[in-house]
C-alpha cells in the first residue's frame, strides 16, 4: 500500500490552497502521460484510496494504480525552493 507522510500531506494541502481549488478537489496521483508518475486536480470517486490533512481530502489514488504503489512512500524532502514531493521505494 501507499503511504503518505504528514508533510506530504500538509504539501499536498499547500498546492491546493495557493492555487483556490475548491474543496471537492483533491490532487489525483495518475501516469503520467510521458511516464512516471504525476498529480491533477480532480474529484475523488467512491472507489478512490483518499489521503487528508486538517479534514481536506489532498490525495486521491484510482484501486488500479493503488495496487502498483505497494511499498511506496510520499514524502517531502529540502529542495532550493521550499519542501518538494519525493517517492521513495521501501527497500525488503
Amino acid at each position: 500500500m501507499l503511504t503518505v507522510t504528514d508533510s506530504a500531506c500538509a504539501t499536498l494541502a499547500n498546492i491546493l490552497e495557493t492555487n483556490n481549488a475548491p474543496e471537492n478537489v483533491a490532487l489525483r496521483l495518475g501516469a503520467a502521460p510521458q511516464g512516471g508518475l504525476g498529480l491533477a486536480p480532480d474529484a475523488p470517486a467512491t472507489e478512490d484510496q483518499s489521503y487528508d490533512h486538517e479534514g481536506r481530502t489532498v490525495l486521491v489514488v484510482a484501486p488500479d494504480l493503488l495496487t502498483q504503489l505497494d511499498g511506496v512512500i510520499l514524502d517531502t524532502e529540502q529542495g532550493e525552493n521550499g519542501p518538494q514531493l519525493a517517492i521513495k521505494r521501501v527497500e525488503g
